[in-house]
């Protein structure tokens, strides 16, 4: 989250956006939790689509963190 906050708009931060993407549909998930729970943090509207896809996750708590997400 702080290294988001920190990196100016372009391409580092465009990096660190597709690292949470990718994560939030990790095999593993802890990864998915964490992507997830970072994606929230950062509260911007640009991960709706991985929230909405999060909102399906076979974890409760992923599901609840997608779903906190999209209600705000």
């Amino acid at each position: 989250v702080a290294d988001y906050l920190r990196a100016k708009k372009g391409a580092p931060r465009n990096r660190i956006a597709d690292r949470l993407e990718k994560d939030s549909i990790s095999a593993l998930t802890v990864i998915r939790y964490h992507a997830v729970d970072a994606m929230c943090r950062l509260g911007t509207t640009d991960f709706k689509d991985a929230w909405l896809a999060a909102s399906e996750d076979e974890n409760n708590e992923i599901r609840q963190l997608a779903m906190q997400a999209l209600s705000e």
